[in-house]
């Protein structure tokens, strides 16, 4: 759930709706979505790394592996 968490706080910090992280991120709002009820296990790296760019911060940082 980490990534789950990672991801709905760097988006609120911004004050992003989750269809417009989907959009700076070319992700489907399904994607954003499941990644945040914990649901993003299947989803690929490709588009993890574009979510964290679109927010910011590293891939590292979303998956809970950042120092």
């Amino acid at each position: 759930m980490t990534l789950a968490r990672n991801v709905r706080a760097a988006r609120l910090r911004f004050g992003l709706p989750v269809e417009d992280l989907a959009y700076l991120a070319d992700v489907e709002v399904a994607v954003v979505e499941a990644i945040e009820r914990g649901e993003g296990g299947s989803t690929d790296v490709s588009a993890l790394e574009r979510l964290a760019w679109a927010l910011g911060v590293t891939l590292s940082d979303l998956v809970g592996t950042g120092s």
